[in-house]
């Protein structure tokens, strides 16, 4: 089942980073092109997205993080316009250099086309589009006759508990297998004896 994704989300950010030389450890400010879609975040130049706009060809991105691959969050910063993604506690950005894996990326919508509630919005949107894809794609992996998908939802209320009610009645808060903590974000499965 192919799951629907939000709608695409451009604008220009001003986004942080460190100095392209190497020459200095000060952090910069740098304009560019950032775009949600499909449960990631892009960002290039803006003369990288004028030439893709162009149709002149595709240039490599500047940066990529997959909101697929890993659970993240999305944190506003003092002021009005400054926000940061970065992974949460326990979790490293997949698919990024080893040195960026727990780094938090910071933008600030000073002067954007969206204001840091859109984009906060959005990433919300897309990183939840992102943790559902990759439930899909862990319950894909598992043989049918092994378990079967069963949501936070449906677990709770096997045991008679409301979703609301977690923790109060007869079901364990832990898996009788792992022993690792429910999480209701992640995907969760019965096996045939019914745990």
């Amino acid at each position: 089942m192919r799951l629907e994704g939000p709608p695409p989300f451009a604008a220009g950010l001003w986004k942080q980073g460190f100095s392209s030389t190497g020459f200095t450890t000060d952090l910069r400010w740098r304009w560019r092109h950032v775009e949600l879609r499909d449960g990631c975040l892009m960002w290039s130049s803006m003369s990288e997205a004028v030439s893709r706009a162009s149709g002149s060809g595709e240039p490599a991105a500047g940066g990529r993080l997959d909101l697929r691959l890993t659970r993240c969050q999305i944190v506003k910063l003092d002021g009005a316009t400054q926000f940061k993604v970065l992974p949460l506690f326990g979790h490293e950005w997949k698919g990024v250099p080893p040195e960026y894996s727990t780094r938090a990326f910071v933008f600030d919508a000073r002067g954007s086309e969206a204001s840091r509630y859109e984009w906060c919005r959005a990433l919300h949107r897309h990183a939840r589009f992102g943790r559902a894809v990759a439930r899909e794609r862990a319950l894909r992996q598992v043989p049918a006759a092994a378990v079967q998908p069963v949501t936070f939802q449906e677990m709770m209320a096997a045991c008679g508990v409301r979703a609301d009610q977690a923790g109060s009645g007869m079901c364990t808060e832990a898996c009788p297998v792992c022993l690792v903590d429910f999480d209701p974000a992640s995907a969760l499965a019965r096996t045939p004896c019914g745990h």
